[in-house]
């Protein structure tokens, strides 16, 4: 028992202690703001809950669900309130090192049961050291958790059908799901598909045999439906304070807020669009992930008859999919790189892992094989893993070779979205601490980083007219004439760079 533990226990703790050990130098995201400050108000009222607080305490950032802002807020309360380890913004940061030991914990075991030993290894390295997911990894946002929850329902309903128990673990996470982001709903699609996959054969044999095929399927509707209508609402009411005072009311606000989402505008593949076409989340994902990794998935996607468990292959395909299909109706929102659709990688790192198991496994010879198992790790390490740490912290701008890296890239798509390298930044503000700032896109908030010592005082931040500097964030799709003024007229002063490829600059306002 402790050896078939051994080895996704030993890689979990790794995982989640590398993405622990680099969480320092990642700026505050765009979104963290304000989950930063909801996961404290949150904690808050969790110390000292009354009806009559709710909504003050749980009013902030109530368009998403509370989960991983509330487990943000408590570890950052043990990491930097109690044990004084941490800052404020690792301290809330460091809940999603937690995920990512979830994550990997159950990527192996789930990959190991249906493929071996060998696929589970490349699976969970081959996702850890996906560049963009790994920087995700590092956010105290709310997209890792996500996908986290979503492999984990997938995972637990998977054994659900064989185990009545499972069913009810599985009806729980996907409460957790639904406390974690809206988009968990979807969740019903593939969970009725495997329900499907699964039943439809006994189905079929009943109905040609005529063994009352009808009271079969009502049984299994019973024993695997119900739990996963009733457990689901109950705990995003139960856990969800907000939602307690106007139930109805308020689920209304919740699910308009997100039908009328707004829509960023976007560069892309050389424009700038307000609303993105269908294809964007497939040619983003080709983009970026490493080639290596995405030739191998292609390969497990063509090979599913060679990988064994046939059915569980085509639909751990479909999972791979069914994100990048969903974000690519018309009126989805698209924006933000492949954030919004994460929850697609864990799936196409199991299918690049069968497409390198299908390679390793064709020589006859032992010792070839065990030669293309070493090159294949040597060649995932140097093709995804060395972005890593060249790219450290900027993983978010990674772009693969097939579109020239971010050199190329940078002429097509957005460099950054989400506000992260403003903080390197910080060392050449605080340098200039006492000038006035135009902040033309997101925010430099000092409540975060002066108590952490990023930066000595209070940022001044001010328009185009009272500011010294602008500082500008190299997200084209969000220029407008009057910052292409400034891009086309001036050298800035400072930049912060990932090669020769600008990330944010620093203008002098009006010289």
């Amino acid at each position: 028992m402790i050896r078939r533990w051994a080895a996704p226990l030993l890689l979990a703790i790794c995982c989640a202690t590398v993405v622990i050990a680099t969480l320092e130098p990642y700026g505050v995201t765009f979104d963290e703001n304000h989950y930063f400050r909801a996961g404290t108000s949150y904690l808050n009222w969790l110390r000292d809950p009354s009806l009559k607080t709710i909504d003050r305490q749980w009013y902030r950032t109530h368009e998403h669900p509370p989960l991983a802002m509330v487990a943000g807020g408590l570890t950052r309360f043990l990491f930097r309130d109690t044990l004084g380890w941490t800052g404020q913004i690792v301290g809330h940061r460091v809940s999603t090192g937690l995920f990512v030991f979830a994550m990997t914990f159950m990527l192996y075991c789930f990959t190991r049961k249906l493929y071996g030993e060998l696929a589970a290894a490349l699976a969970t390295l081959g996702l850890f050291v996906m560049p963009r997911v790994f920087f995700h990894a590092h956010l105290g946002t709310l997209d890792y958790p996500m996908m986290t929850l979503w492999f984990a329902v997938i995972y637990s309903f998977w054994l659900g059908m064989r185990s009545q128990a499972w069913i009810y673990v599985a009806a729980s996470l996907v409460g957790l799901a639904l406390l974690t982001k809206l988009n968990a709903a979807f969740l019903a699609i593939p969970i009725t598909l495997w329900w499907v996959m699964d039943r439809g054969p006994e189905f079929l044999r009943r109905w040609r045999e005529k063994d009352q095929p009808f009271r079969s399927l009502a049984s299994s509707l019973r024993r695997k439906a119900l739990p996963l209508l009733i457990i689901p609402p109950i705990l995003l009411f139960a856990l969800w304070p907000w939602l307690w005072l106007h139930p109805l009311v308020r689920i209304g606000e919740y699910i308009g807020f997100h039908a009328h989402h707004f829509h960023s505008k976007v560069f892309y593949l050389g424009e700038t669009f307000s609303e993105l076409p269908w294809h964007y989340p497939f040619v983003m994902t080709a983009a970026t992930t490493p080639l290596l990794l995405l030739g191998f998935f292609v390969i497990g996607a063509l090979r599913i008859r060679s990988h064994g468990a046939e059915r569980a292959t085509a639909f751990l395909l479909f999972n791979a999919l069914f994100p990048l299909v969903i974000i690519a109706f018309p009126g989805v929102p698209k924006y933000d790189g492949v954030r919004l659709f994460l929850t697609a990688f864990p799936f196409i790192s199991i299918l690049a892992a069968l497409g390198a198991r299908w390679i390793i496994l064709r020589p006859p010879s032992r010792w070839w094989r065990t030669g293309l198992a070493v090159s294949c790790l040597l060649l995932l390490l140097w093709n995804a893993a060395w972005p890593l740490r060249r790219d450290h912290p900027y993983q978010f701008a990674y772009y693969n070779r097939a579109v020239g890296g971010l050199a190329g890239a940078s002429k097509y798509f957005e460099v950054d979205y989400w506000g992260s390298s403003y903080g390197s930044l910080l060392p050449w503000i605080d340098s200039h601490i006492d000038s006035r700032f135009w902040l033309r896109f997101g925010r430099l908030r000092s409540r975060f980083y002066v108590p952490d010592g990023l930066v000595e005082s209070t940022i001044k931040l001010g328009s185009e007219e009272d500011s010294e500097y602008l500082i500008l964030l190299n997200r084209r799709g969000l220029f407008d004439s009057t910052i292409w003024r400034y891009v086309r007229t001036q050298r800035p002063v400072h930049s912060v760079k990932l090669g020769e490829t600008p990330l944010v600059s620093v203008y002098r306002v009006n010289p």
